[in-house]
């Protein structure tokens, strides 16, 4: 079974068009990638924003 690969159609430049399109998404899964993206680009460190 092949994974899914995360995939964003749209360019995104700023910090508040990613905070957008996470307030919108319906999915789950891509919410919480979303804000691991949202938490590393607020300098949180990876092995924190991996738990």
């Amino acid at each position: 079974m092949s994974r899914r690969k995360l995939e964003i159609s749209e360019k995104i430049n700023t910090y508040e068009e990613l905070e957008a399109l996470y307030r919108d998404c319906k999915d789950a899964k891509f919410r919480m990638r979303m804000l691991a993206v949202l938490q590393t680009w607020d300098g949180k460190p990876s092995f924190e924003t991996a738990v």
